[in-house]
């Protein structure tokens, strides 16, 4: 992720997830932070699902 319209994408694959409560993007450190309830693995499969070098860091 290194563009807004990178953010799109990642945000259109998202959309309609019920558990998430809110999406963080700092776009110039490639991360997103993912706020949400319940299991990380759908959110984690679409990430990944768009190539866009997506992993799973829990903090």
């Amino acid at each position: 992720m290194d563009c807004p319209s990178e953010e799109n994408l990642i945000r259109m694959k998202l959309d309609g997830i019920s558990s998430i409560a809110n999406l963080t993007f700092d776009i110039p450190n490639r991360k997103l932070t993912v706020f949400h309830s319940g299991e990380i693995d759908q959110i984690e499969k679409l990430v990944i699902e768009l190539n866009l070098g997506g992993k799973k860091n829990l903090n």
